[in-house]
């Protein structure tokens, strides 16, 4: 892989993916689109969802939720 970690914000992802996210499920699926690019890991930074700040940290079988107020 050229990189070990992608950590593209929402409007990158939609960017790069075409994938709009609106919620977690879509955190999911733009994860799965990043890691097709050839990261080992991706972190996607949801912090313009509405409530609390929540990214996602992935591999694509381990699933880590950061979650901040």
């Amino acid at each position: 892989p050229v990189a070990t970690v992608a950590t593209p914000n929402l409007d990158e992802v939609a960017q790069l993916t075409g994938v709009t996210v609106t919620d977690e499920d879509g955190m999911r699926r733009a994860a799965e689109e990043i890691l097709a690019f050839g990261p080992r890991w991706a972190l996607i930074k949801g912090g313009h969802l509405p409530g609390d700040a929540v990214d996602l940290l992935t591999d694509g079988s381990a699933e880590h939720w950061l979650r901040a107020p």
